[in-house]
């Protein structure tokens, strides 16, 4: 102690003291704890800070470069609980999470989306620059104008059958 911004205290703990937050050293958790809006300044300009403002916590990249978060194998953002919000490999798959279900994942030859894909401002556009393939599995492609089926292309025996309004429009024979 005595104006040097530094003090030591009975079991090892030890304080640096701020103008406006300390940061101290607490022995028997043996962490480096800062007080609320304290930060943690890295790069000779303080160009990555981390910390807590009482409410939220932040990383902030605040330098002329990226924010590079590395991992050697798996990269996950999980909520407090261990939920996945995203899920990374080293091979490349990136996984989004909604509520801790997968809804869109990405692997070598492109996207799987699990769930519907909605677009709540306006027109969706699809543009493709090779053939665009609806594989239904079997099953029908229906198309839908504010829920209401006004169209469907069904597979009945390798034929496809075309609705419209709940009424056959074309019916073409395989063969």
């Amino acid at each position: 102690s005595g104006g040097t911004g530094l003090t030591i205290s009975s079991g090892d703990d030890f304080t640096l003291t701020g103008a406006s937050y300390n940061v101290v050293w607490d022995s028997s958790d043996s962490a480096l704890e800062f007080a609320d809006s304290a930060k943690a300044k890295f790069g000779a300009s303080g160009d990555l800070l981390i910390y807590h403002d009482g409410t939220n916590s932040y990383i902030d990249e605040q330098g002329t470069g990226d924010l590079n978060i590395r991992s050697s194998a798996t990269l996950r953002l999980q909520n407090a609980s261990g939920t996945n919000f995203l899920y990374g490999t080293t091979g490349g798959e990136v996984v989004l999470y909604y509520d801790g279900n997968a809804k869109l994942s990405t692997a070598s030859g492109g996207i799987t989306v699990i769930g519907n894909i909605a677009n709540s401002s306006g027109d969706m556009t699809i543009d493709v620059a090779g053939d665009l393939i609806l594989d239904a599995a079997g099953n029908d492609v229906i198309f839908k104008d504010s829920g209401t089926t006004f169209g469907q292309i069904t597979n009945d025996s390798g034929n496809m059958i075309i609705y419209n309004s709940g009424s056959q429009m074309l019916k073409g024979l395989s063969g």
